[in-house]
């Protein structure tokens, strides 16, 4: 079961990192195509998840990278170019 503190922790970070993910993208969109966002999105999980099959703090650092990892999808896909689209 998840600690009262780590899902208080999960919901401040999603919304620090949305915020900041914001700031960034509006002041320069994102240039990289939808098929680099999706290799990097598997790496970056592959990268998570061996860090927590090796060490013991581990899982915390997959939940928050989780976290972490689906902001930077969601607000990617708010602020795409259009010519992204048509890949």
């Amino acid at each position: 079961m998840v600690r009262t503190i780590t899902f208080v922790f999960m919901i401040i970070t999603f919304f620090v990192t949305n915020i900041l993910l914001e700031r960034k993208f509006k002041k320069s969109p994102p240039k990289f195509k939808l098929g680099k966002v999706i290799v990097y999105s598997f790496l970056y999980t592959f990268a998570l998840l061996t860090i927590a099959v090796l060490f013991e703090f581990g899982f915390y650092l997959l939940i928050y990278g989780s976290i972490v990892e689906g902001c930077f999808i969601i607000v990617y896909f708010r602020h795409r170019p259009k010519a992204v689209l048509e890949d």
